[in-house]
């Protein structure tokens, strides 16, 4: 088995929600991280800013096989996985109070190696029964020198 790594990186995140009713912008965010390899698990790490609204939030990606899992502690704590073609409920913390809310992915893609990589997610959210929201979620990975 390979060493395991460490590396600083330039982590880019762009997530874009669409609705029946609503079409966003998308919501894009880049922040120094750290790119860790425990066997062949890979984490990447960085901190969320007022421009995502969860300032004082620390996230950590994890992408084991072709399971991903985003992992929120701080203000705003949350764990949401993305396993393709299933469904999971978490509960996610708000300044109004929890919500429970519904993921069902419908792809899950990653390119994420020892020198960076893309981790694209599509997937559906229904927060409070309410209907659903199709999702894409794409994490970049870029190795600094």
């Amino acid at each position: 088995m390979e060493n395991d790594i460490k590396k600083d990186v330039l982590v880019s995140v762009t997530g874009r929600q669409e609705g029946a009713d609503m079409d966003t912008e998308p919501i894009s965010l880049t922040s120094q991280g750290r790119l860790y390899r425990k066997g062949r698990q890979y984490f990447v790490s960085y901190d969320e800013s007022a421009l995502t609204g969860l300032e004082g939030t620390h996230t950590t990606v994890k992408l084991d096989g072709e399971e991903v899992s985003v992992i929120r502690t701080g203000k705003y704590p949350s764990q949401m996985v993305f396993k393709h073609d299933n469904k999971s409920m978490t509960v996610y913390r708000t300044d109004y109070g929890p919500l429970t809310v519904v993921i069902n992915t419908k792809k899950v893609s990653s390119t994420l190696c020892d020198d960076g990589g893309v981790i694209d997610v599509l997937y559906e959210i229904e927060i409070e029964n309410e209907p659903a929201y199709a999702n894409h979620l794409l994490i970049s990975v870029e190795v600094k020198d």
